[in-house]
């Protein structure tokens, strides 16, 4: 039902104006970097009420959206928490600067709060233009109105920022404008204005003026945020267009529940409850507050919100996380600290202590005894095949669960694809049902490139694709000949991410445990490292020993992008690299080099351990165009006039290079920062001779490069992204080019040789380039520069706080 609503923005009598010291960039970078999700936005908005000492917020959403957003009703988030007066609105709009973050005891409501930063306001910018904040509180209704799009130009304290009119206004006004709420949802028109059961205090959030993000919004997906990250046991309620939302924590199922009834240990007559779950309760509500743990009560009140233990010692955790015990013990009344967060050490709370802990071991002695029943379970069903037992079920759905929340893919487990968002938990269940039956419906084997993990699950086809150029899997399979082994390790390992999780490990520990592990097979494989970063650290490591640095310098060479094969024996090089460049307007343009690793116990490489006339037969007999030497350094190699560089510049040495680690380093970085091509590499080999020529090459390259710029390779990828739209051809980066003006100042090799980098960095999970200019772009444009920079920041810990790829 549509209204004819007067202006709040105008709305009342202006008390003062509000100075707020921010800028559109500003408001952007904490925004849409931290809120891209419209159901998180407003996640952030309860939040807020939660910390305000809250017991209720009421959401509500504007009808669907017609042609024309503009037309909307605002979207109300209000609850009954603490109001805000004229101080509290000054400190509202205080940008980064909160009370929060050290805020101590007491908190309203006795709470800790969540929010840190003081930024949790401007989530509502990724859905509207305009914020309206109503509160009332000590008597009086106050309200600020922000416009985001004043908010422009640059952050000053001394330039003239944008302010927000602070208006008092009548209780009959707040009504008149309004008056939607009182229709749309009766209780919270109570607690705001009724006679008899309105609050003392309450605040209204408005967001109107939507933009275009406001239209990915989904009721069903926003409760399903928020029952996800509510905890089972506060006195804490939200409700979504008058729908309550309850804490999916709720309906879990019960393994064993005690009955709490005792007056004999001290502390006078408690009463309560202890239960343990099939499920753990601590995951994504803990950010509000905990689930798990003891919850003890003086008449009503959590006294230990903080301390889940209750001065007990940390017990089991698998078992730990699935348990909750309440209990109302008003007799501690007299041992509360003058915080009354906490009680006094005593022989009575020792024995109480020892009580709380006897109703947890019985309870885990419980757990302990269905997951014993659980492994056997496992026994059972190899000697009868039978159906999968809940020991191997459960860790894969609560990966699955954990990836469908997140919406983006952990280290095993990919996003289940065209799950409509309202329909997330209908889908949840019927796969439950699949899984109990069979977790893994097929096991296949693709080429995904020697850089890509070693499995991928697809939750929604149950099919695990092992990625048979993984090195690992290559020596496990022997070239495909064996591939049961690797099958079994593929259920393993999805499992293993599972268990993880089981164990209350969060994910981005998971992540980094299995990306080490990962590293550790590649290595006992015989491999090649994954990232530049292990190219990089290999080189360094291998310095001072001679059989490491023939392959740390070949793997070296690998990373900019030749072909490399091993060598080493008696009368060979200690490797051969390939430049495959094809044809060229005048034939073929690969080339190929053969190098030799000297290392020695001294400092640097006499000249007489440099044997060119051995690295000329080398040459030729692998039929090489180019040559060269690698060491950590040599003897006089900055003079040009000395006995080494005279030696290479003779005619004798006219094919062979004298490198050094450090201009092997030197070149990795370049690529990977800029794209470094090999046919232009081609020059450096044809003209450099000795350490100064080199290093002059290098330098004058590097030149070219910062003159010519860096690739835009946001812009590149995106337009890659857009390129994916035509389903009849794969994205070309020569017609991306065509397209875009800025990346025609750019030669095709050049923009070839960067996303090659790319690759090489994030893996072919993640982007495929091959030499035909075509590319395989497997995630948003944003997501592979988001890897990058994380991989980026082992590389360069220097980096930026925030890099823009449109410069680099």
């Amino acid at each position: 039902m549509p209204f004819d609503r007067p202006d709040l923005e105008s709305a009342g009598k202006e008390v003062d104006t509000i100075p707020v010291h921010i800028n559109s960039d500003i408001i952007r970078l904490f925004s849409e970097g931290l809120y891209r999700s419209p159901h998180k936005a407003i996640e952030e908005l309860v939040s807020n009420g939660y910390d305000a000492g809250a017991n209720r917020v009421h959401i509500l959403l504007p009808d669907e959206p017609d042609d024309d957003p503009n037309n909307l009703l605002p979207l109300w988030v209000i609850d009954d928490g603490e109001g805000m007066d004229e101080e509290g609105f000054r400190r509202l709009w205080r940008v980064a600067d909160s009370e929060k973050a050290n805020a101590r005891p007491p908190y309203p409501k006795e709470r800790p709060p969540i929010g840190q930063f003081g930024i949790g306001k401007l989530a509502a910018y990724v859905l509207a233009r305009k914020l309206t904040h109503l509160s009332y509180a000590n008597g009086e209704l106050l309200l600020t109105t922000m416009d985001f799009g004043r908010a422009t130009g640059r952050q000053s304290k001394t330039a003239d920022p944008p302010k927000v009119s602070l208006r008092k206004i009548t209780e009959q006004d707040a009504k008149n404008h309004l008056s939607e709420i009182k229709i749309r949802d009766p209780e919270a028109w109570a607690f705001m204005f009724s006679q008899h059961g309105r609050e003392p205090s309450w605040t209204a959030v408005g967001l109107s003026d939507f933009k275009e993000l406001y239209r990915k919004l989904s009721i069903g997906r926003l409760k399903w945020v928020l029952s996800t990250g509510l905890p089972l046991h506060t006195d804490f309620r939200v409700s979504v267009n008058r729908d309550s939302i309850e804490s999916s924590k709720v309906h879990l199922e019960v393994i064993k529940e005690i009955s709490i009834s005792e007056n004999s240990l001290g502390v006078g007559k408690i009463r309560g409850s202890a239960r343990i779950y099939k499920k753990q309760l601590s995951g994504k509500s803990d950010s509000i507050s905990r689930s798990n743990g003891f919850f003890v009560r003086v008449r009503g009140r959590v006294i230990n919100l903080d301390d889940e233990l209750f001065g007990i010692r940390q017990p089991n955790h698998a078992a730990w996380s699935r348990f909750a015990l309440e209990v109302d013990a008003d007799g501690l009344r007299d041992h509360l600290l003058s915080s009354r967060e906490g009680v006094r050490d005593s022989e009575d709370i020792e024995k109480f202590r020892e009580y709380l802990l006897e109703k947890f071991n019985e309870c885990r002695a419980e757990y302990d005894r269905q997951v014993r029943s659980k492994t056997g379970e496992m026994d059972l069903d190899a000697l009868l095949s039978g159906k999968p037992s809940a020991y191997v079920t459960e860790p894969l759905l609560r990966s699955v669960r954990s990836v469908l929340k997140a919406g983006s893919e952990s280290f095993y487990i990919a996003v289940p694809e065209d799950v409509d968002a309202e329909k997330q938990l209908d889908w949840l269940h019927e796969y439950e049902n699949a899984v109990s039956e069979k977790p893994f419906e097929n096991t296949g084997f693709a080429r995904r490139g020697p850089y890509t993990p070693a499995l991928q699950y697809d939750p929604k086809t149950r099919k695990i694709i092992v990625n048979s150029d993984h090195p690992f899997v290559d020596k496990l399979t022997s070239g495909d000949k064996y591939r049961n082994p690797a099958k079994l390790f593929a259920w393993s390992e999805v499992l293993l991410e599972g268990n993880l999780q089981e164990q209350g490990v969060d994910q981005a520990t998971i992540d980094a445990f299995l990306r080490d592990r990962d590293r550790v097979l590649r290595e006992r494989a015989g491999d090649a490292p994954s990232t530049a970063s292990e190219v990089l650290r290999r080189l360094d490591a291998a310095r001072n020993n001679p059989d490491a640095l023939e392959r740390a310098v070949g793997l070296a060479f690998r990373e900019l992008g030749f072909e490399y094969e091993r060598r080493g024996e008696k009368g060979e090089p200690d490797g051969v690299i390939d430049a495959k460049l094809g044809l060229h307007s005048q034939g073929r343009a690969d080339y190929r080099v053969v190098y030799d690793t000297k290392q020695t116990n001294q400092p640097q490489v006499p000249a007489d351990k440099i044997d060119i006339a051995s690295m000329e037969v080398f040459r030729r007999k692998n039929g090489a165009q180019f040559g060269c030497f690698v060491g950590v350094g040599y003897s006089s190699e900055n003079d040009r006039d000395g006995k080494l560089n005279k030696k290479m510049e003779t005619d004798s040495g006219q094919h062979i290079t004298l490198f050094k680690l450090a201009h092997l380093e030197r070149l990795i970085r370049i690529h990977l920062t800029q794209g470094v091509t090999l046919t232009k590499l081609r020059s450096l080999f044809e003209n450099a001779r000795t350490v100064p020529q080199v290093n002059d090459w290098l330098d004058k390259y590097n030149g070219e490069l910062e003159r010519q710029g860096q690739v835009p390779l946001g812009k590149l990828l995106r337009g890659l992204e857009a390129e994916k739209e035509d389903s009849k051809a794969r994205p070309s980066l020569v017609a991306v080019r065509a397209k875009q003006k800025e990346l025609q100042q750019f030669e095709p090799p050049r923009l070839l040789a960067r996303l090659k980098a790319v690759e090489h960095i994030v893996g072919t999970r993640w982007i495929e380039v091959d030499d035909n200019y075509e590319v395989n772009v497997h995630q948003t444009a944003e997501e592979i520069l988001g890897e990058l920079e994380r991989s980026m920041r082992e590389l360069e810990p220097s980096l930026p706080a925030k890099i823009d790829w449109t410069e680099r």
